[in-house]
C-alpha cells in the first residue's frame, strides 16, 4: 500500500458556472444553482446577451451567490461578444477544450449523440469540476500584435497560392521557360510580365533589338545573355507551344495571379513592418523581452512569437509554456503496452508554425543548432520534422530563459544547463 498527501484546488465557492454552447446565431445554456437547473436560450446579440446575463445575475445573487463564471468553447468570433459582455459586467470568463467537451458528453451521457443542449451541460460539468483553460485578456499593444500576425500569416498564404498559380500558367504558356521562380518574382520577371504578359508571342513579335531595349530600360544591370536565353527561349515557345489565341488567355490569367501576388507581398511586408514596430514599443514598458540577435533571431520573429504567446510573464514555468504550446510531451501505456512518447500538439498551431521557421536558418551545419540537430538526425536515425521539434523547444526555452533572467544573450549558455552555470558562477 502506498500512500502520498496530496494537495487538491480548491474550487471557488459562491461562483456559479454558467455552461455555454456558442454557435453564430444562439447561444445554449445550462446551470445548477441551490440545487435547481437552469436552462437558458439566448439569441447571440448584445441586446439579447445583455438582458440575459442580468437576469442570470440577478438570480444567482439571490441564491447567495458572489459572481457567475461564464464557460465556452473556442468558437472563433461567435463566442468573443459574450465573454466581452461578461467581462464588462464584472462576470469571471474561461475556456474548455473542445475534446474534453466531447469526451465528457460521451461519458456523461453514455452515448455519442450530439445535441447543443447536451453540449452546454458538459461545458457546465468541465467548469463546476474547475477543467478550465484561462481565458487571457491581452493589453492593446498584444492585442494589435496578435492581429498583425494574423494578417502576415493570411497574405502569407496569399503569396504562396499567387507564386503557385502563376508558375502553373506560365509553363502552359511558355513551355521552355527554364529560369528559377525567384527569377519570375524578382525586378527582372516583374518587368517581364509588365511589358510582355511573359507571353513568348509577345516578345518574339517585338523583335530582338526592341525586346532587349525595354528590358534594359526597366531593369538597370540585367546581364546580356540573360536576355539572349530569354529570347532563344520564347523562339522555341512560339514555335510549338498553344495557339496565339489560347496563349493570350493564358496570359490574361497569369497577370492577374501575379496582381494576387503583389498585392500580398505587399501586405505581408506592411504586417512585418507594423509588427517589428509595435515589438520594440513593447520593450519600452517591458525591457526584459529580448532584443534582436544577430544571426540567432530577428526582431520580426521575436514579434510573431510574442504575438502568439502574449505576455511572456503569465508563465511561471518554461513547462506551462511548452503546454501552451503543444510541445508538452504525451505518455501512452497499459499494462504491458507501452507506446512511444509524443508531443501533445494540444497547444497552440500558430505558434508550433513561427517556431518552426524561426529555428529553420539555425539547424544549418553553421548555425547556432546545427551540431545539435544533425547528431539528433543522424545519429539517432531521427526524422526531420522530429528533430525540428526538439530545436524548437530549445529555442523557445532559451527565448523564456532571457526573458526571466532579464540577462543579455550569451552563446555559451545555450547548451549548458542551470546547474552547471549555477556552479561556475
Amino acid at each position: 500500500m502506498k500512500i502520498n498527501e496530496i494537495q487538491r484546488k480548491e474550487k471557488v465557492e459562491n461562483v456559479a458556472v454558467l455552461g455555454c454552447d456558442v454557435s453564430s446565431e444562439r447561444i445554449d445554456c445550462y446551470s445548477e444553482v441551490s440545487g435547481m437547473s437552469v436552462e437558458i436560450q439566448i439569441k447571440n446579440d448584445t441586446v439579447d446577451i445583455e438582458k440575459n446575463l442580468d437576469e442570470f445575475g440577478r438570480f444567482v445573487h439571490d441564491q447567495g451567490y458572489e459572481n457567475v463564471l461564464v464557460v465556452a468553447e473556442p468558437s472563433g468570433p461567435y463566442g468573443e461578444l459574450m465573454f466581452r459582455i461578461a467581462l464588462q459586467k464584472g462576470m469571471n470568463t474561461a475556456w474548455v477544450s473542445g475534446e474534453a467537451v466531447k469526451k465528457t458528453r460521451e461519458i456523461e451521457n453514455n452515448s455519442h449523440s450530439k445535441t447543443d443542449p447536451i453540449d452546454c451541460r458538459a461545458i457546465y460539468s468541465l467548469g463546476f469540476r474547475g477543467k478550465t483553460l484561462a481565458h487571457r485578456q491581452f493589453g492593446a499593444p498584444y492585442e494589435a500584435l496578435r492581429e498583425w500576425n494574423g494578417i502576415y500569416e493570411v497574405a502569407d498564404k496569399g503569396v504562396v497560392r499567387a507564386r503557385n498559380e502563376t508558375v502553373d500558367q506560365l509553363k502552359r504558356m511558355f513551355p521552355d521557360y527554364s529560369f528559377k521562380k525567384d527569377f519570375l518574382f524578382g525586378n527582372s520577371g516583374r518587368a517581364l510580365v509588365e511589358l510582355y504578359g511573359a507571353n513568348p508571342y509577345n516578345i518574339v513579335s517585338v523583335g530582338k533589338s526592341r525586346f532587349f531595349t525595354r528590358m534594359k530600360n526597366h531593369v538597370k544591370g540585367i546581364r546580356r545573355d540573360t536576355l539572349q536565353r530569354l529570347y532563344n527561349q520564347a523562339i522555341a515557345s512560339a514555335a510549338t507551344a498553344k495557339r496565339q489565341t489560347t496563349a493570350d488567355i493564358l496570359e490574361t490569367r497569369l497577370r492577374q495571379h501575379y496582381e494576387d501576388f503583389l498585392v500580398h507581398h505587399k501586405r505581408k511586408m506592411d504586417a512585418r513592418k507594423a509588427m517589428c514596430e509595435l515589438y520594440e514599443k513593447l520593450r519600452q514598458f517591458d525591457a526584459k523581452l529580448p532584443a534582436e540577435i544577430p544571426r540567432v533571431v530577428t526582431t520580426f520573429y521575436l514579434a510573431r512569437i510574442v504575438a502568439e504567446t502574449g505576455p511572456l510573464s503569465d508563465f511561471q514555468t518554461v513547462k506551462q509554456l511548452f503546454k501552451y504550446a503543444g510541445l508538452d510531451l504525451q505518455v501512452r501505456q497499459s499494462g504491458k503496452f507501452k507506446g512511444k512518447t509524443k508531443l501533445s500538439k494540444r497547444g497552440r498551431t500558430a505558434l508550433r508554425k513561427v517556431l518552426t521557421f524561426a529555428v529553420l536558418p539555425l539547424v544549418k551545419k553553421n548555425g547556432l543548432y546545427g551540431k545539435m540537430y544533425h547528431s539528433i538526425k543522424d545519429k539517432r536515425e531521427m526524422p526531420g520534422a522530429k528533430a525540428m521539434t526538439i530545436i524548437a523547444k530549445k529555442f523557445l526555452k532559451m527565448i523564456f530563459g532571457i526573458y526571466r533572467s532579464g540577462a543579455e544573450y550569451d552563446a555559451s549558455r545555450v547548451f549548458e544547463c542551470h546547474s552547471q552555470h549555477k556552479k561556475a558562477a
